[in-house]
């Protein structure tokens, strides 16, 4: 400490005892004195003053006796901003901290030594008051001002000393005390005891003095009382230690230790004063609540909102991990600055904030606000006030409601949308209870019904429609309530109008139907329609019916005299004619045998159409009926140089059960056909037993009749089989035939539980097959191949 240091070291009579030189017993009168002084202004000379709050501590304004009492002019403290923290003593540590005491309390006294311009050190009593700054200061950037009282009060502090420790000094105060003091030497001796020292640490008077810390505390706690007693005896202030501490009998609690040096007029370390304070009730407490704080922020570190503590001027004192996290920083790094900055990136608070009129009417307050990022947050503000009342800030709960409100205009969206397109269809929609109840209905159901919709909500569809007290005959809707599923049905309206009408049933998660969505369509024109082309069916039916019995009939006219015609003119072949006449004969017997071939398609066309063709099922050879077929095309497979050939699968049993006569009629209008269209080529026929059936003795034959004629054109294939069709072969025109025999081939082949296909290409050949199936005798072994 400097040489010309006063009596009295630096204080702050609000958090630290005031540390006093030591004095003889005759000086109580002056300690009384210096107690007194402390509450008000005292009579003495006074320095009034304003300075900034800020850093540094700078004098604004000040009262001229200063320079009586502290030899300085007020210009001189005024220009120099650093000049009041320059002159206090470098010791004097406490003084650096009444900003807090200020910030906290806004009334702070303290008592600091204050170097004279002489050299000497003054002992000043400082009674500051904090305030916002008024609008002349705050122009010049200052938010707070200090107004201080100052009183120099060094000769009501300054006594004779004494070098020696009086422990009729502290007795009053030992006493007293509700904490432990003890007073240890300039060698860390314990000196004193009062009688709480020795009660919380269960020991005797002659237990304690004389002795060392580390001969009553165990070796860590004795190291770190003696660190202590050092350390303020060369810093000279108070230190201070939370640890736990052992008593006498073993036991140990939690104890606030407070080490005071005390020095005398020169600055010479005389003794140490230690208070000490049971801290474990505290303690206990301290540790309940930060497990309890622990709690909740683990609980609110769930919560998907972002929470917020604020005071009155919106700083966050507090925030969840959420509202951390939405900004990608962390609770530490968010606390102390202002939710309109980190959020809505704004330099003040955001028009109609709910925190801000929470806070002004003492309400709870919601409202939507929009920040950044084009993010919609739903607010909820909570005022928060002190015991008296008074407001101290509030909780701000936000939910991001940006994407609930882009689910929502969608839906919004698509609701417009199902109404313009409900209002568009034709269609009677109507929307029901249960019970039938109109709930709601679209236009169409309105113009259906001839009233409006505010007057059909509440009334049973079959009364607003047909006028009746129960469902209509026929509609659905009972069957949708039964089995909960949709279903269909046509009902008359009493005006004769028919309607289609279908309901689909709406369930809930119990499967329960909560309400009925009817569609009716009007279908009266439809269903006269209908009637219409049901009449127009039948007729056409009968009037078919009635061609085929007349063809039918016509054509067994007609065969029995042609067939007389032909036996002439057979007779007449066998007797002595001239070769003019021979060859009129045999041209009138062929055109009549081309004649019979007609007459008898139509009779079976007929047949096979009117259904009354019934196939045989008679044992034949399959091979004879081939050797027949094609010896009845040698001759004409002569004239068009064309070899025809066939072959049947050994595995084919000689005998087969079937149709031999419908059998040949196939084979003969196919291959007759094949060779018909073919010069200077080839016709294949070959017959496979494509695989037996289920039922016994049955299987199903493979045929195929393949040729390298002239093929028949794409467009053209798929008529080839409707009946008195025949096909444009262009330059190929002079090949005639009725038209009914590939007609009676498909039939046939259906007849015989089979189908037929046709694969070609024009220029390169035709492929006919189909399968029929017949009755299987026996298999045979093998293949065998007749060219003719």
């Amino acid at each position: 400490m400097p040489k010309n240091s006063p009596a009295c070291p630096a204080q702050d009579t609000t958090d630290e005892p005031l540390r006093l030189p030591v004095q003889s017993a005759n000086a109580n009168r002056s300690l009384v004195s210096v107690a007194a002084n402390t509450e008000g202004i005292p009579s003495s000379p006074y320095i009034l003053y304003t300075a900034s709050f800020d850093t540094p501590f700078s004098i604004l304004n000040i009262s001229p006796n200063v320079e009586d009492i502290l030899g300085y002019s007020p210009k001189d403290i005024i220009q120099d901003r650093s000049f009041w923290e320059k002159h206090w003593h470098p010791s004097d540590q406490e003084m650096k901290k009444f900003r807090r005491y200020l910030f906290r309390s806004s009334r702070h006294t303290a008592l600091y030594r204050f170097q004279h311009s002489d050299g000497s050190w003054k002992i000043l009593r400082d009674e500051m008051t904090l305030a916002p700054a008024s609008e002349n200061y705050a122009k010049d950037g200052h938010r707070h001002i200090v107004s201080g009282v100052i009183t120099d009060v060094t000769c009501s502090l300054s006594e004779p000393d004494e070098s020696a420790y009086s422990p009729s000094l502290f007795s009053a105060i030992f006493e007293s005390s509700p904490s432990g003091l003890f007073v240890l030497d300039m060698n860390g001796k314990f000196l004193d005891a009062n009688q709480a020292g020795l009660e919380l640490y269960k020991a005797s008077y002659m237990e304690i003095v004389g002795k060392y810390p580390r001969e009553l505390c165990n070796r860590e706690d004795g190291i770190a009382l003696q660190d202590a007693i050092r350390r303020a005896s060369e810093l000279g202030t108070t230190q201070q230690l939370e640890r736990p501490q052992r008593c006498m009998d073993g036991t140990r609690f939690w104890a606030d230790l407070r080490i005071n040096p005390i020095f005398d007029t020169e600055g010479h370390s005389l003794f140490t004063v230690v208070s000490v304070t049971d801290l474990t009730r505290q303690r206990k407490q301290q540790l309940a609540l930060e497990e309890a704080e622990n709690e909740k922020n683990k609980i609110l570190s769930t919560v998907t909102e972002l929470m917020l503590h604020q005071d009155l001027s919106h700083r966050i004192l507090w925030a969840n991990s959420a509202a951390a996290q939405s900004i990608n920083k962390s609770s530490e790094q968010i606390v102390g600055d202002f939710c309109y900055k980190l959020w809505a990136k704004r330099r003040t608070p955001c028009p109609d904030c709910p925190v801000h009129e929470a806070i002004e009417t003492g309400h709870t307050c919601s409202g939507v606000i929009k920040r950044a990022h084009d993010r919609t947050w739903h607010i909820t503000a909570y005022p928060l006030n002190d015991s008296t009342g008074k407001p101290t800030g509030a909780l701000q709960v936000a939910r991001d409601i940006t994407d609930q409100r882009a689910t929502e205009e969608a839906l919004r969206k698509s609701e417009s949308e199902k109404q313009l397109i409900l209002s568009t269809i034709s269609e009677s929609v109507t929307h029901l209870r249960p019970d039938g109840t109109i709930i709601w209905g679209n236009p169409a159901t309105v113009i259906s019904s001839g009233s409006e919709l505010s007057k059909m909500v509440g009334k049973k569809c079959y009364t607003l429609f047909s006028g009746q007290t129960e469902p209509c005959k026929n509609c659905p809707l009972p069957e949708t309530l039964k089995r909960k599923t949709q279903s269909r049905g046509e009902v008359t309206h009493p005006n004769g109008t028919i309607w289609e009408v279908a309901c689909y049933p709406i369930l809930d998660s119990k499967k329960d139907i909560t309400s009925i969505i009817k569609v009716s369509r009007e279908i009266t024109k439809s269903k006269k329609l209908e009637k219409n082309l049901r009449k127009a069916r039948d007729l056409a039916e009968n009037a078919n019916k009635m061609k085929t019995e007349f063809l039918a009939n016509m054509s067994h006219e007609l065969r029995s005299p042609l067939n007389g015609v032909l036996g002439m003119l057979d007779c007449l072949l066998d007797t002595d004619l001239d070769a003019e006449q021979k060859d009129c004969t045999e041209i009138a017997l062929q055109a009549g045998e081309g004649l019979l071939t007609i007459i008898n398609d139509i009779l079976d066309f007929s047949k096979l159409q009117a259904d009354k063709i019934t196939l045989s099922h008679n044992e034949f050879d399959l091979r004879q009926t081939m050797r027949v077929v094609t010896n009845t095309f040698v001759q004409q497979c002569r004239t068009n140089a064309v070899e025809l050939s066939y072959s049947v699968d050994n595995s084919i049993p000689p005998q087969l059960i079937g149709d031999e006569g419908r059998v040949r009629q196939i084979l003969f209008n196919l291959i007759g056909n094949a060779v018909k269209f073919t010069k200077n080529g080839s016709v294949d026929v070959s017959v496979n037993l494509l695989h037996k059936e289920t039922a016994p003795q049955q299987a199903r034959l493979l045929v195929e009749v393949a040729d390298t004629g002239i093929g028949i054109p794409k467009e053209q294939k798929e008529s080839i089989f409707d009946p008195f069709v025949q096909l444009n072969w262009g330059k190929h025109s002079k090949y005639e035939g009725t038209g009914l025999g590939l007609g009676i081939v498909k039939r046939l082949v259906s007849r015989m539980g089979g189908i037929i296909n046709v694969e070609s290409e024009p220029g390169k050949g035709t492929t006919v097959s189909f399968w029929i199936t017949v009755g299987l005798v026996q298999p045979d072994s093998s293949p065998q191949l007749t060219i003719i």
